[in-house]
Order: structure tokens, then sequence, then C-alpha cells
């Protein structure tokens, strides 16, 4: 996956470091979140790809490549979800990594080779010098409480060098769920003390939603206040909002196009026989409409499916209505071939546009044996008696029996 979408001559280098910390809250938190190691692998790889994507886009639109950024801010950086990333397409002495626990603070710097620096809860305590070209922050303002919230927007504002760029993520309004955490404030924002990071006090780290009013209020309150500023929807890993403040005059004046690829899950996965593999789930381009999904067995295409079926939870999910994320539902019966017929064989499977355009977004990715075992002998024989079986009533339904 990492190969496929950096080149496989950046991995083979070692240029991109794929130790994964094992303290690593956002490792942790998407192992919870599936069934196996190696789907828990994927999936943080794999999220940290897509906030790269968002990266390079932004960075082309704004400053025209990476060629133009001398220094890049990673405020919030954890262990190094999209750093690890970065650090392979930028030389690591252009990029600070900014976080508050220290052991994910002297893991960027010895495994990741960029400046490390200690974050504070406090923005008043942050000891960095800027000035940067960007500083990126993704997913803690989506954390932070009201008290420090503008705060923290203003303090990292001023890190920037003249035309640079602040971008934020933040929960909109739009995805808070109300019955879970209550109706949203007047002045426009909920916090909420509630974390997957067990480390940090949830008075200072927890849930935040805001709205569309709130953001703009607390732009315009900035002790330099920017000439303009954008926002973009659902373009952080298809659930945050992203604002993009320049500061003073801006370098373009066009509003960014950052495309958000295709989204989607594979829902059941299993041999219905001894050669045919049955799976199905969902896939949507959040872009231009229409997604297709296609299968691998270690290289080798299986098959590709469009999806038709009925999905509005996806739909309402996606926060969309359009009659392709209604549609968006899918189901194959593929026969792998006898030589791929291994438990070692690593299935992947991909969403993408249905012009192909776009990298792919991986919806699984292990072993046959793992996620979908490889019938026994005694397995296949209780499958071949079930069938019987099933013919005999069907016959007996026929002959009124």
């Amino acid at each position: 996956m990492v190969a496929d979408r950096l080149g496989g001559g950046l991995v083979e280098r070692g240029q991109v470091a794929l130790e994964v910390h094992p303290a690593d809250d956002m490792y942790l938190f998407s192992r919870a979140l599936t069934a196996t190691p190696s789907l828990g692998v994927m999936a943080y790889f794999r999220a940290g790809l897509q906030i790269y994507d968002t990266i390079e886009q932004i960075i082309t639109w704004y400053f025209g490549g990476f060629d133009n950024v001398e220094k890049f801010c990673d405020f919030a950086c954890g262990y190094g979800r999209s750093t690890r990333f970065l650090s392979a397409r930028m030389e690591p002495s252009k990029i600070w990594g900014v976080e508050i626990l220290p052991e994910a603070v002297e893991f960027q710097g010895d495994v990741l080779g960029v400046h490390a620096v200690q974050s504070a809860t406090d923005p008043d305590d942050l000891e960095l010098a800027g000035p940067f070209d960007m500083v990126f922050v993704s997913s803690l303002f989506s954390h932070l409480p009201g008290r420090t919230f503008s705060r923290w927007l203003d303090r990292l504002h001023a890190l920037l060098a003249p035309r640079g760029l602040l971008v934020v993520s933040v929960h909109d309004v739009a995805i808070l769920d109300e019955a879970e955490h209550g109706a949203m404030p007047e002045e426009g924002i909920l916090f909420v003390q509630s974390t997957e990071v067990a480390a940090l006090d949830t008075a200072d780290y927890g849930a935040t939603f805001v709205t569309p009013a709130y953001m703009q209020a607390a732009i315009e309150a900035l002790a330099d206040p920017a000439a303009t500023h954008w926002r973009l929807p659902q373009a952080l890993c298809f659930e945050q909002d992203l604002y993009l403040i320049p500061k003073g005059e801006p370098r373009v004046t066009a509003a960014p196009e950052i495309g958000r690829g295709c989204a989607g899950a594979v829902d059941h996965v299993a041999f219905a026989s001894k050669r045919v593999l049955s799976l199905d789930g969902w896939a949507a381009c959040l872009d231009a409409p229409g997604a297709r999904v296609s299968l691998w067995a270690d290289g080798t295409r299986l098959g590709t499916v469009e999806p038709s079926g009925h999905r509005p939870d996806v739909a309402a999910h996606l926060r969309s209505y359009r009659p392709d994320h209604l549609a968006s539902g899918w189901q194959i019966d593929v026969e792998v071939p006898r030589a791929l017929r291994r438990r070692e064989t690593v299935l992947s499977i991909y969403a993408e546009g249905a012009d192909g355009a776009g990298p792919g977004f991986q919806l699984h990715c292990a072993p046959l044996g793992v996620l979908c075992p490889m019938p026994s002998i005694g397995q296949k024989a209780a499958y071949e008696l079930r069938h019987l079986r099933g013919v005999v009533d069907k016959t007996a339904k026929r002959l009124h029996l």
C-alpha cells in the first residue's frame, strides 16, 4: 500500500520509516477497531497516507510544490502517523514535529529524523521558534476546550512567515451526535471530556465540535487578522473540516480543489466453498460520482465490481444523499485460482473512482488464512452435507413430501 502510493523505490531504499511505536495511540486505536493486527497496521498507514495526500495537495496548490517550502511544522503530530511519509518527500531538516507526549517526541527525532520539539498544554508555555512557511495541525482543534481553542489558533498563526499558511482540522457541528453528546451551545463550541489518548487529561483534551460561525469569529479575532480563509468540508479523512488561514496577503486567490478520493469498507469476507470467495461491503467516491472495487490476490486481479446496492446508512454516514452514495453497496463472488489458495496469499481490495483517476483507497489487506480461513477437510465435508441437505429439502418441497 505504501509502495503503491509513494513509489516502491522509496520503500526499498529505506526512505520511508515503517516502524510503529508500541505506545502509538493512533495505531492502538486502529488496532482496536479492526479484527486482526495486519488490518490494524493497514488502517493506521492508510490514515497516515490520507493525511499526507491532503498535505501534498495543499502544498501544490498554495506553494507550487515541496521545493518552495523551507520550513514546515507538523503540530500535534503524535508518533508520526503522517510525518513519516512527509519526511520521505521533504528533507527531514525542513520539518519540525511538535508533540506533547515525550515518548513521541523522542520517536520523531530518533526514527523519523525531524526536528522534534516538546509541546505544552498552555499555548503561552510553547517554546518554538518560527517562522514557518506552513503549520499543519491535524486533530488538535477537534479536541481542545473553549478556554484554549482561540489562544492556540492565535499562537500557531503567529508562527507563520509572511504569506505563510496555517491549516487546522475541526469537527463540524454537522457530525455532532446530539443523542450522545448533547446539543450545541449558542456560542458555537461543544467540548466533551472524552479521549482515546490515555496519557492526556480530559479537561485539556477531549472531543470538540464547532460551528462555521464560531470558526469565522475565531479567525477574525486573530492578533494578525487573515485577509481571507478557506473552509474545506470533510477534507481530512472524510470526517474533519479543514480551515486554511494565510498570514497577510495570500499567495493565491483561487479556492483550493482538494480531492478526497474514495471511502468504503468490507463488511463480510468468507469462502463460500473451497474455490469461491464471497465478499460484500460498500464503496463511494466523494468527488466525481461513481466508484468501483477491485480484488487482488498476490498481485493477480480476481475481479472488479461497481456498487449498486441500496445503502442509505452509508449516505447518512457521508452526510450526502447523492444517488451513487445511496447505491454504494457491492457484492461479489470470485473464484480463487488453485495456485493462490494458500493461507499466506495476501488479499487486497481497493475502492477507486469509476474513471480510475487518483490513488485507490485500500479497503482490505490480509492473508487469506486470517479472516477467511481455508476450509479444512472437516469443513469441506460439513459444507457438502449442508448443500446436500438443501438439495433434499428443495426436492421434498417440490414433491410435497
